[in-house]
């Protein structure tokens, strides 16, 4: 996963992940969840102010205060996490329903021309290699038509978050 992602997160200027679990994943396993290291990957080989954009599933607490604590912790652990990238964290939290609907697939846009969906979403990164088959697939996005469709969807998900957006500016900002 190194070797493929990191050549691309390079020159990478604009990063949208779209997991309905990651979140999840990370509240879970903290610094050893999937999504932790792919934001690690971003940051050790970024070169360029980024916008990182992360559209997942908020998760209830329903009275339970561990659970409450872990996924605040998770939250504001999310800028620790970039440490060494330059430029903003976006975090839009929705309903799961909302990713039933209007985001089953997860994949990676990076900057506004390429696209990675992976089936089991940041979850494959497991360690930092692909450990088990799932399916993968790599476009780069030459038709404007092929671009707006990804930048609607996620607008969508955006509008549709059940919680507070959290925007963090990361190291020096966006200049």
């Amino acid at each position: 996963a190194s070797q493929r992602l990191a050549p691309l997160f390079q020159s990478c200027r604009r990063l949208s992940i779209v997991d309905r679990y990651a979140f999840k994943s990370l509240v879970t396993k903290g610094e050893r969840s999937e999504l932790s290291w792919l934001l690690g990957l971003l940051a050790t080989t970024s070169k360029r102010p980024c916008k990182v954009s992360l559209y997942s599933e908020y998760i209830k607490a329903d009275g339970d205060r561990n659970l409450a604590e872990r996924r605040d912790r998770a939250i504001d652990g999310l800028p620790g996490r970039c440490a060494g990238i330059d430029g903003e964290l976006n975090l839009y939290l929705g309903d799961g329903g909302t990713y039933s609907e209007y985001a089953h697939d997860r994949y990676l846009r990076i900057d506004d021309s390429r696209v990675i969906t992976i089936g089991n979403g940041c979850d494959a990164f497991e360690g930092g290699k692909v450990r088990r088959h799932c399916s993968f697939k790599y476009q780069v996005l030459k038709r404007s038509d092929q671009r707006t469709y990804f930048r609607d969807l996620e607008d969508q998900l955006g509008r549709k978050t059940g919680v507070h957006v959290v925007t963090t500016a990361l190291g020096s900002g966006l200049e």
